[in-house]
């Protein structure tokens, strides 16, 4: 036993050379620090800053000699740039690092065409990158997913047999895609093709709060509110340190019906986040329904005293004094409202609930 430890204690001391160490932090911040130039340069060439973004791949590629990644990146940054003679000794580098080198540019390229959603691009580079390494799968998926995002708006009809191929990385990048398609189309009002965008990126990254919640939104808008409901608190299961998503479950729950269930999601959000105004504002709103206006009238004045100042709040309050009775509070409630809101679309009900409780008054 004790000869047995001794060994243990020999091959320990053994792994843990002082120089095997040494060597393993040097390639570590090797590779950390090549990373961060690459990564800078990258980001740098998004803004259009070319040059600069040349600089940060050559510190890259002088920290680490055989990086294809900045390699590639240097070839394509000084092709933009229009140094062709640059561009081909950068080439030349890179073939000498990485056999299959211009494949997997193109094929990197292409991926990243695809996500910046310039699908011609994409399949241009996709289709080369398969040329030169038919062995290259990446490749030929992310060409036919080109293809058929190109063929069918906004990536909506991409085809479930190509989904299934994707890695889970794969995956994620373009339910964050889908995302990001589903937020324009929703900016410009194109609602239900935006829910089946959404619906897809949801499908793609199971996981990802942002995409469900974006569904919970625009079925929220499209009035499905029992839907709405449930998707808003599947997003909770996956972030339920949320005011936001809070509030979404707590009004889809209300506009289900079921105040009392939303009361509940709405006072959670209060908690989560006490300088939230639409979290006491909406609370405000499902007490009101409850006919519990004491405290739906301490919720509303707490939402009046946080930024934004809205008019919608008042409104409430309006509201709440009127179903209790007390008239001359509800017209100077909804006198406050009306003045906040005055020129926003969308809040003429104020106005209009202000005429009937002055009409009631006379």
């Amino acid at each position: 036993m004790h000869a047995a430890s001794s060994q243990s204690a020999a091959q320990a001391s053994n792994s843990l050379d002082p120089q095997i160490i040494e060597a393993w932090r040097r390639r570590i911040r090797t590779d950390t620090e090549a990373n961060y130039h690459c990564e800078m340069g990258r980001a740098i060439a998004a803004e259009g800053n070319l040059q600069a973004a040349v600089e940060a791949f050559r510190r890259a590629l002088k920290i680490k000699p055989d990086y294809p990644e900045a390699s590639w990146q240097l070839v394509g940054v000084l092709r933009r740039l229009g140094d062709n003679n640059g561009a081909e000794t950068a080439h030349a580098a890179a073939l000498a690092i990485q056999a299959n080198y211009a494949a997997v540019g193109l094929e990197r390229l292409g991926r990243q065409a695809f996500i910046e959603g310039k699908m011609d691009r994409a399949i241009e580079h996709l289709d080369q990158a398969a040329q030169l390494d038919p062995t290259l799968p990446g490749a030929v998926l992310w060409r036919d997913l080109a293809r058929a995002a190109h063929r069918h708006t906004a990536l909506s009809d991409v085809p479930n047999a190509l989904i299934a191929r994707l890695s889970p990385d794969d995956a994620v990048e373009l339910a964050d895609e889908h995302t990001r398609v589903a937020r324009d189309l929703t900016n410009k009002l194109l609602l239900p093709l935006a829910e089946s965008v959404a619906r897809r990126g949801a499908a793609l990254d199971p996981l990802s709060d942002k995409a469900v919640y974006l569904v919970a939104i625009l079925l929220f808008r499209g009035a499905n509110y029992a839907e709405a409901a449930i998707w808003s608190r599947r997003a909770l299961s996956i972030a339920p340190g949320s005011a936001a998503l809070l509030v979404q479950a707590g009004l889809g729950s209300c506009f289900s019906d079921d105040f009392q269930g939303g009361e509940i999601m709405l006072r959670r959000a209060t908690i989560v986040d006490p300088k939230d105004m639409t979290s006491f504002g909406n609370l405000g709103f499902a007490l009101r329904r409850q006919r519990k206006f004491g405290e739906a009238l301490a919720a509303l004045r707490r939402a009046a005293e946080l930024p934004p100042p809205t008019g919608w709040i008042y409104g409430e309050m309006g509201r709440a004094y009127r179903e209790m009775g007390d008239l001359e509070r509800s017209g100077d409630a909804y006198r406050h409202g009306v003045a906040l809101a005055s020129g926003v679309p969308g809040y003429e009900w104020l106005q209009t609930e202000l005429d009937e409780v002055l009409q009631s008054r006379r």
